[in-house]
């Protein structure tokens, strides 16, 4: 019974639960679920709409107010409502409220938009008015943003970067009144046309050619001058060559006019400029010339060329030109049976540097010569006249084209270096001076023309040679590297740079120092130097030099004339000249080239002495170095006494006076000198620098009782060197080992003349082998001869040679190369027969330039 009660209290809950879900349902209220406008709009009749999610009534209102006291009811009862309004440009905000059947309202909803119906504004635009020039940029501006267009050949966007300024180029204008269409739209697609009005008058130019292109020649040529409208009246055109100007006579109309302009002979190398000025229907004036105002003359003719004419093996005669200069155009070229060729001998033309005559016959000799022609048309004149016999060989050789060709391109190559070479001869001989007729430059490049006139014909012979390829391609290398070694050795250009004189006086300290070094044995006589000192004042001296440069491919290489001039006030016949040469200009006397005569190497360090002699004295000499006009005024020269007569002659006066006797008296009377100082030092003097029981061969002291130097031998005075170089240095002070080293150079020099005398009555100084004599093969023994070393080591070989380089001192390779001598080039000319080798090593001052050299050549 009460569980039955029970479960009808629970149905009766869960009903009236029920119910009341259905009664809260039925009273929500109706919600908006689409409205418009949602967005500005550009239309002044606007319809305010709302959609519901059930049937209900809406009122909107401009206040945001309930349902029951908004004053506008929109029509429509269902979901969808609506209100049509008319409206003027504004913001306006609207709230709408719906009432369902239950008379539940919805909260008032806002509907907010701008009414906008008005197009944007043009605030300024342009151009206006007239302009002067083919191009405008057009432009607009306007007061809210917009995108604004112009119509030309369609419609076309204005650049704009912030909506309210609108621009754009507008080139290739024509002369004319213009209009031009724009449209702007704002955001809500609102438009405005506007119109840009403006009127072209485009300035007057003109534009000037020539008949011919220039540079120009002297002659007439006509010039047209065409405009960039029609011009009323006649304009005017001046052409300037320097400060002179000149009218051209125009005729025409319109846009075209031409008349003539002269160049004068004569008139060099200039640049003309044209000047115009011309007026157009409408009165605009202008005088820009966008085209032809320079022009550029030229009445100069070209240098003559170089030729040198080749027979070839098919018959034919090869022509190679060398030329520098300015830029051409070609070259004439004229051909003769005799050897006067002139310009009635015209022939053909090329703008090659070569020409190939393939219409001459065989066995025939032709003479040529060519001139060059410029780009203004000027000819020069006529080069040397070059010769060549029209001989067809045996073309059917044996050697593989590859062969043949090497060959000839190694002839071409020859040639060209032998074009080169001339010209740079050329050139030394315009540019000769003392300096560069004592250099020897212009020797060695006339032996280079030798030895490359000397590979052109070997290479010639090859062309008919049985031997293999390779051994023919073995001996084309070597004749390459012999041009190119004979090329190189000539200079490219030389360049001279004078020095003006600068007046010099000694000081006290350079009279001190030129006694010491002179005459040591008056170095502390007070009296002595009080009278040189005095003596001084007699003598004006000064300093002058020339600087020249010498241009090699790769390399430069500088040498200074120095002349000194001594001026004395009185004759003097029983002084001397002492120049201290400073270490900044020359490290050794080795370095230097003495061109007067007279002179003495007192020390190498170096310290010369030359004779005071009259009034006038001078002293020349050539240092391989390059020395600055500042250096030349620390080169002073100090005058003193011949004779002291306290002390008698001095050492040096005997060798002023053995110079004036026979020149083998002078050699005995030195070797005699320096053998007794020899003994003096090296055997009974106090200050002997070596050990007691040395002694020096007898044989050399008793010498003085001879009369002919034939009867001194030169095993004598190897005798003592020999004994000199025994000694060991280890033991010796550093002034020990100068003064002995001093003496043996001089005991070497009295050898060398000895030698050298001994070399002209048939003796030689190398002893003679047999070389290899194989064609295309490498002398294996490359020891043609021997030659002996100052520290007594001898060479045989190239290999020989590199290995004493890398141990010799300073001693010994100063007394083999220096300024006047070069035993190891002679020894690679007269002994392995190598004269380019030999050109190359004699350039070399150390010994890195002659290992380099050496391993240029491949050896």
């Amino acid at each position: 019974m009460n569980r039955d009660w029970t479960k009808q209290i629970l149905k009766i809950v869960l009903l009236v639960v029920l119910c009341c879900a259905l009664a809260g349902a039925t009273v929500a209220a109706p919600k908006i679920i689409k409205y418009a406008p949602s967005a500005d709009t550009n239309y002044s009749q606007v319809s305010i709409y709302v959609m519901t999610n059930e049937s209900s009534l809406c009122r909107v209102s401009e206040n945001n107010v309930t349902y029951p006291a908004m004053e506008m009811n929109m029509t429509g009862n269902g979901t969808e409502h609506w209100l049509n309004q008319s409206m003027e440009d504004s913001y306006y905000e609207f709230y709408a409220s719906c009432i369902n059947s239950e008379n539940e309202s919805s909260p008032p909803f806002l509907i907010n938009f701008t009414v906008d119906t008005t197009p944007p504004l043009i605030i300024g635009s342009g151009p206006s008015g007239s302009i002067s020039s083919d191009y405008t940029i057009l432009f607009v501006s306007t007061n809210e943003r917009a995108k604004c267009e112009y119509e030309a050949s369609g419609w076309k966007n204005l650049e704009s970067s912030d909506g309210f300024n609108h621009q754009v180029v507008i080139s290739g204008l024509s002369q004319g009144p213009k209009t031009y269409r724009i449209i702007c739209s704002d955001q809500l697609g609102n438009t405005r046309e506007h119109l840009i009005n403006f009127y072209v008058r485009s300035p007057v130019y003109a534009q000037i050619s020539l008949s011919k292109e220039p540079p120009l020649k002297a002659g007439l040529y006509e010039v047209m001058l065409t405009a960039s409208t029609e011009l009323m009246p006649t304009p005017t055109l001046t052409y300037k060559i320097d400060e002179n100007v000149k009218s051209v006579d125009l005729i025409g109309s319109g846009r075209t006019w031409k008349g003539y302009l002269i160049i004068e002979e004569g008139t060099g190398n200039k640049i003309g400029s044209f000047s115009f000025k011309g007026t157009d229907y409408y009165g605009t004036s202008g005088d820009l010339i966008t085209s032809g105002k320079l022009f550029i003359i030229d009445t100069v003719p070209p240098n003559a060329p170089i030729l040198n004419a080749l027979s070839q093996k098919d018959g034919s005669i090869r022509l190679n030109i060398r030329f520098e200069g300015e830029n051409l155009s070609g070259f004439r070229i004229y051909r003769s049976s005799s050897s006067g060729v002139s310009y009635l001998d015209y022939y053909n033309n090329t703008t090659e540097f070569y020409y190939v005559d393939r219409n001459a016959a065989e066995g025939k000799t032709y003479y040529y010569a060519v001139s060059a022609v410029d780009l203004a048309g000027n000819e020069g004149a006529l080069s040397n006249v070059a010769s060549a016999v029209a001989v067809k060989t045996d073309v059917d050789s044996e050697l593989s084209p590859q062969t043949l060709n090497s060959i000839g391109e190694a002839i071409s190559a020859a040639e060209s270096a032998k074009l080169e070479i001339e010209h740079r001869i050329q050139n030394l001989k315009a540019r000769s001076s003392e300096i560069v007729s004592n250099t020897g430059i212009l020797e060695d490049a006339q032996n280079a023309m030798i030895r490359v006139e000397s590979a052109i014909s070997n290479l010639r012979q090859l062309r008919n040679s049985t031997s293999s390829d390779e051994e023919i391609m073995s001996e084309v290398s070597k004749q390459k590297i012999a041009v190119k070694s004979a090329l190189n050795s000539v200079p490219v250009s030389i360049e001279l740079e004078n020095y003006p004189e600068v007046g010099v006086s000694p000081s006290g300290e350079d009279i001190a120092s030129a006694i010491s070094k002179a005459q040591p044995q008056n170095a502390g006589n007070i009296e002595y130097l009080s009278r040189v000192q005095k003596a001084q004042e007699r003598i004006k001296q000064s300093v002058s030099g020339a600087l020249l440069t010498i241009n090699y491919e790769g390399s430069t290489e500088y040498m200074t004339l120095i002349t000194q001039k001594i001026t004395l006030n009185t004759e003097e016949n029983n002084s001397m000249l002492i120049s201290i040469i400073p270490k900044s200009i020359a490290e050794d006397s080795s370095q230097i080239k003495f061109l007067s005569a007279g002179y003495t190497i007192i020390q190498s360090d170096p310290v010369v002495s030359f004779p005071a002699q009259g009034r006038e004295s001078e002293l020349r000499y050539i240092v391989k170095n390059r020395v600055s006009e500042a250096e030349l005024g620390g080169i002073k020269a100090v005058l003193l006494e011949r004779y002291s007569a306290n002390v008698g002659p001095t050492g040096y006066s005997v060798f002023e006076a053995v110079r004036s006797g026979s020149k083998y008296i002078g050699i005995l009377v030195g070797v005699i000198i320096l053998a007794a100082l020899a003994v003096y030092y090296f055997r009974g003097g106090k200050d002997s620098i070596v050990d007691e029981d040395f002694e020096v061969d007898k044989g050399l002291l008793e010498e003085e009782n001879r009369d002919e130097l034939e009867d001194l031998e030169e095993e004598d005075i190897d005798s003592v060197l020999n004994e000199l170089r025994s000694i060991d240095t280890n033991e010796l002070s550093k002034e020990e080992v100068d003064e002995l080293r001093r003496r043996i150079m001089r005991l070497e020099e009295i050898k060398r003349q000895m030698v050298l005398q001994n070399r002209s009555e048939g003796m030689s100084e190398y002893s003679q082998e047999k070389p290899d004599e194989n064609f295309g093969e490498k002398n294996k023994s490359e020891t043609a001869r021997i030659l002996r070393l100052y520290d007594g080591s001898s060479i045989k070989s190239i290999q020989d040679l590199k290995k004493e380089l890398a141990r010799m001192d300073s001693d010994t390779f100063n007394y083999h190369v220096n300024f006047e001598r070069n035993d190891f080039a002679d020894w690679i000319k007269d002994a392995l027969g190598d004269r380019a080798l030999a050109a190359r090593v004699r350039k070399a001052r150390s010994k890195k330039e002659i290992l380099e050299a050496l391993k240029w050549a491949g050896r």
